[in-house]
């Protein structure tokens, strides 16, 4: 690396001269995750995405374990009734779209 003579460093063999930065504009965005890091909406809403997926298959598999098929009756009761309880259990009826409570 050289000293260009033009207020910058860059590799000797580059072609190209040294331009400063545009006034005022940061040359990277700060974020609260401290310098150099930056979250874009849809990273957030990616791993939002990723944490419900988690947390619906989670369900599914109680459900599973209450007798119900994996796919898709667990997914679904996981919807319209949440996570089940200890007394929950799969029926025919279940497999229709209503829980058993015994």
């Amino acid at each position: 690396m050289a000293n260009n003579g033009e207020g910058g460093w860059r590799p000797r063999d580059s072609k190209h001269p040294w331009r400063p930065p545009k006034e005022g504009r940061p040359l990277c965005p700060e974020s609260s995750d401290g310098p150099g890091r930056s979250r874009t909406p849809q990273s957030v809403g990616g791993w939002i995405a990723l944490i419900a997926m988690i947390l619906w298959t989670l369900g599914a598999i109680q459900w599973n374990s209450q007798g119900c098929t994996f796919f898709p009756t667990s997914y679904r009761l996981v919807i319209q009734h949440g996570f089940p309880s200890s007394y929950d259990k799969c029926s025919s009826e279940t497999e229709q779209g209503t829980v058993k409570d015994d």
